[in-house]
């Protein structure tokens, strides 16, 4: 594992020298301090951080960053990490690491010491992408300094954000998300890479301009890791107690109707219903037509002998033949 690490750093410190044409000499220096901060060589006068701070660190991951400039970049969080503490009843830091988009990479409970933080920080993949700062404020206001991202509620506790960042935020809630946070309590201090740094746009990210640094370029960032630690630890000495909540304000006027939203998706068909009762009897039909006449019978038994009949009249005299005539007849 060890062999691995030290892989990885030898790599990027080339990739680094290579974009930065750098010393020999500060080559193996980036090499040692990468792999151990405590031979951070650099305001080595400032010890630590008497403070206990809840800070936060918003790693700049976009495109316009190098990967040996985002390596440095995680150096230097590590050095200032270091200055600080990490610790159960001291400082707690947590990292944003953000981009196109912004996720919350360590939040303020995960460690309570600093070789576990620094471990973690070391891990940290680029995002690329844009330059959203204001995603990455977002992100921590919603996940670190509120939810789950175990801020301490004690208003004794200073609440600090650091932003690293090479340029101008391409978000357009950039003013709310600020906003949000200083509501909160939390400092935002902003530290601008690169020459052509605009310090006008780095203002829009903290409402006050002694909050705002700079540096020449990420060597320099790194050289200058323990005087923004010394400043970050003295502004959060100097903010003062924050005082109780004020009565909440009246309500804002309602807003106008929105349009009407689209026809929702069908639902799924539902369960066959049971039977329903029985219904009514139906009216009487009309009646039907006469059928065809049927086939004729077979001829029936003889019936019994009727009784004997009455007694006929009798009847009227003969009339009187000769015997010829009779023959004649025959």
């Amino acid at each position: 594992m060890a062999f691995r690490v030290a892989l990885v750093v030898t790599l990027w410190v080339a990739a680094f020298i290579g974009a930065h044409a750098i010393s020999h000499d500060m080559k193996q220096e980036l090499d040692r301090v990468s792999q151990d901060v405590t031979t951070y060589p650099y305001h080595i006068d400032f010890k630590t951080c008497p403070t206990s701070i809840d800070i936060a660190y918003l790693v700049d991951g976009s495109d316009s960053i190098s990967d040996g400039d985002y390596e440095l970049e995680k150096t230097v969080v590590k050095v200032m990490a270091y200055f600080f503490g990490v610790m159960k009843l001291g400082t707690h830091a947590g990292v944003v690491n953000y981009g196109q988009t912004a996720t919350t990479a360590i939040r303020f409970l995960d460690f309570d010491n600093f070789n576990a933080f620094r471990n973690a920080v070391k891990s940290l993949v680029k995002i690329g992408g844009g330059t959203r700062i204001d995603r990455a404020l977002e992100e921590a206001h919603d996940n670190l300094f509120m939810g789950g991202g175990g801020a301490r509620a004690a208003r004794k506790i200073p609440k600090v954000a650091v932003v690293f960042t090479d340029g101008v935020s391409g978000g357009q809630s950039l003013a709310n998300a600020v906003q949000q946070l200083v509501a909160k309590g939390v400092i935002v201090i902003v530290i601008g890479v690169g020459k052509d740094i605009d310090i006008n746009a780095l203002r829009q990210l903290t409402p006050r301009p002694d909050l705002v640094y700079t540096a020449t370029d990420f060597l320099d960032l790194y050289i200058k890791a323990g005087f923004f630690a010394r400043q970050i630890c003295q502004h959060a000495k100097n903010r003062g107690n924050i005082g109780p909540d004020g009565p909440q304000g009246p309500d804002g006027a309602g807003g106008p109707q929105g349009p009407v939203g689209e026809a929702g998706r069908p639902g799924n068909r539902g369960t066959r219903g049971g039977f329903g009762p029985k219904g009514f009897k139906g009216a009487q039909g009309l009646t039907g037509e006469s059928g065809a006449p049927g086939v004729s019978g077979a001829d029936g038994n003889p019936g019994p002998q009727g009784n004997k009949g009455p007694k006929g009249q009798q009847g009227g005299p003969g009339t009187q033949f000769q015997e010829e005539d009779i023959f004649y007849q025959l």
